[in-house]
């Protein structure tokens, strides 16, 4: 099975361009600026990852760039979950 056929299976987006795409998250459950730094680390140790900067005000928020060759929003959920915080798209 060559790349792109397993992209599609895995519900990654094939971009030949090696464009990013940027997404924000809302965070629930983070109280201070170390629930920050977790979640922010979690975000960047995940695979395709670009950048990711979390902040706490105005709203607890993640915004990350990433490869969609490579991550998808479902995967960087799942990175903020198992940190143990609270995520929506």
């Amino acid at each position: 099975m060559n790349s792109r056929a397993r992209a599609i299976r895995n519900g990654l987006r094939h971009r030949k361009d090696g464009a990013m795409d940027a997404i924000t998250l809302k965070i629930g459950g983070m109280t201070c600026d170390g629930c920050a730094s977790a979640v922010q680390k979690a975000l960047e140790r995940t695979n395709g990852v670009s950048t990711a900067s979390v902040s706490m005000t105005p709203a607890p928020r993640a915004a990350v760039t990433y490869d969609p060759n490579l991550a998808t929003p479902a995967t960087l959920c799942t990175a903020v979950q198992d940190a143990g915080y609270d995520v929506t798209v």
